[in-house]
């Protein structure tokens, strides 16, 4: 099926020449993913000694490092253009083929990329000292370090002291993440830093893209759909509807959850013992999900945890099960200094240890891996509704007629795969182009009848 309106050639560049591999391209894979700082990716071609490609890069050949690539493409579904610029080479895996079919003059390559970053970070290592917010001091780390700028920087609260020991500017970053508390909510503690496909860079809280409004839909049935759309035609031209069908999932895998692993982790309830080394003295924090769940930003309104009926629900009951520990250290820097207004990293774990570790595995408690038509208009960090069609679903509305709350409502957008394969025996332009999302819903809100407000 033909899912590009245009695909420009695939050029490979290293400091002396520029070459066209787009004949002997295989595949293309690239991935974003919401818990990466930058996009990864390879791209796969066939070399022939016809084609001698690998002299034409040069006395070195192709070896790695940091090899140019430059692709273009408009994708069928909307109007967009996409172009991979700025992505460079960092390994090459050299591959004879291993069935007695193939010729054994041909050797295909597999070409690892990622965007610059990738190798700044891998020359730089930090070892001082910084004062101020988390967000203001990550800031001056992509700034001067990654020489990058934040597309979006959610503000932290509080100033913090930290000290890196010779991290790398994303070890540094990751690290402010992990403390993060957002000042417009200070129930939000999940703070990632990833980069997309048009090297825009983003420090910000899930909570917050969880409460953006939805790219796709007003409620399940006008989102990513899993039914076949009348619009799209197999046998025809293979062009598929401008319409609100255009969203649809050619196949999907559901994400195996398990709640008895995330209370043994500490997701619904426990408790933090710190330890002061100055006063040596040991001081407890106890956490509860059902209590923070209001604190924070989330696609549903209610938690996973709304009862105390079964075994999982009454672990909260308990938070002692499931410890954790960290070491603090007051009167560091004042001797006037408490636990409450320290502005010292070390000291401040109360603040967001418990918390984050129960909101980062509650965003992967339930979730949904969807291949769709290739569509680069929609992207991670972004909200889409999504509903499985049942198989008895009439088209009537009905309050006998229920939600599947593991395969529709709100979801959001973790992962982006898009992948261009060689087509060209049925496909005009000679590849294909295919999306694969992962979606990721923070919270079970039980089953709803099809007329609730939640729908909407």
């Amino acid at each position: 099926m033909n899912t590009l309106d245009w695909i420009g050639s695939i050029f490979l560049t290293n400091a002396t020449t520029t070459i066209d591999i787009s004949q002997v391209v295989i595949r293309i894979e690239i991935t974003e993913d919401l818990f990466s700082p930058y996009p990864l990716g390879y791209i796969l071609l066939q070399d022939l000694p016809s084609d001698n490609l690998i002299a034409k890069m040069g006395q070195d050949g192709l070896i790695g490092k940091g090899e140019e690539l430059n692709l273009a493409f408009a994708a069928k579904i909307g109007e967009f253009f996409q172009e991979l610029k700025g992505f460079h080479i960092y390994k090459v895996e050299p591959m004879a083929p291993d069935s007695p079919e193939q010729v054994k003059q041909k050797t295909n390559y597999k070409l690892y990329f990622s965007s610059q970053i990738f190798f700044i970070n891998e020359l730089i290592r930090i070892n001082r000292y910084y004062e101020g917010k988390l967000s203001d001091i990550v800031k001056q780390i992509a700034e001067k370090q990654l020489q990058t700028k934040l597309e979006t920087l959610e503000p932290t609260t509080k100033k913090q002291a930290i000290y890196f020991p010779s991290l790398t500017p994303i070890e540094c970053i990751n690290l402010c993440a992990s403390k993060s508390v957002s000042k417009e909510n200070t129930g939000d503690v999940n703070y990632v830093f990833y980069g997309d496909l048009n090297h825009k860079y983003h420090f910000v809280s899930l909570g917050k893209l969880m409460k953006s409004k939805p790219i796709i839909g007003t409620y399940d049935y006008d989102g990513i759909s899993l039914q076949t759309p009348f619009g799209l035609s197999y046998l025809g031209t293979g062009n598929i509807d401008k319409g609100p069908t255009k969203y649809h999932a050619m196949r999907y895998q559901i994400k195996p959850f398990s709640p008895f692993k995330n209370m043994v982790q500490g997701m619904f309830s426990s408790s933090l013992l710190e330890y002061d080394v100055t006063k040596r003295k040991y001081k407890k924090n106890t956490y509860d999900y059902s209590e923070d769940f209001k604190k924070g930003r989330h696609l549903v309104d209610a938690p996973i945890v709304s009862s105390e009926t079964d075994f999982i629900s009454l672990s909260a009951l308990n938070p002692d099960a499931f410890p954790s520990f960290t070491t603090t250290a007051h009167w560091v820097q004042d001797v006037n200094e408490i636990a409450q207004f320290s502005n010292n990293s070390t000291n401040s774990g109360r603040e967001y240890i418990l918390r984050r570790k129960s909101q980062m595995q509650q965003i992967n408690q339930m979730g949904v891996e969807l291949e769709l038509p290739g569509n680069p208009i929609i992207a991670i960090g972004q909200v889409v509704y999504f509903g499985r069609a049942e198989l008895d679903f009439s088209g009537q509305k009905s309050e006998t007629w229920l939600r599947n709350p593991f395969m529709a409502g709100k979801f959001l957008i973790t992962r982006k795969t898009t992948i261009l394969e060689n087509s060209t025996q049925n496909n005009s332009h000679g590849f294909s182009l295919k999306t694969v999302l992962s979606l990721r819903k923070d919270s079970d809100v039980g089953t709803q009848t099809i007329g609730s407000e939640e729908d909407v």
